[in-house]
């Protein structure tokens, strides 16, 4: 279910954020569980020749397989979910 069309349909008046203990506390991350996580998420398929990726790029593979092209580079803070296909010799910025 996408989020967005569920919370324009919704009746958000009757939300009420101090009826739910404690929501507004972040919860740790866990080192463990964390590394699990990422084990699901970054399953990155760049088999070609020459492809640079930065650091703090996020890449999604949870919906789909994210395949990079030869000579491709991804530069800092872009964020990829799959399944996309990037060709040879792009460039992915972020934003």
């Amino acid at each position: 279910m996408d989020l967005l069309p569920f919370l324009l349909d919704a009746n958000l008046s009757a939300t009420n954020p101090p009826a739910i203990p404690h929501w507004w506390k972040r919860q740790p991350l866990i080192p463990n569980l964390l590394s699990q996580e990422l084990k699901n998420y970054l399953k990155l398929n760049a088999k070609e020749k020459n492809v640079q990726i930065a650091d703090q790029v996020i890449i999604d593979e949870s919906a789909g397989e994210v395949v990079i092209g030869a000579n491709t580079r991804i530069c800092h803070g872009a964020v990829i979910q799959g399944p996309v296909v990037i060709g040879a010799n792009c460039l992915m910025k972020s934003g």
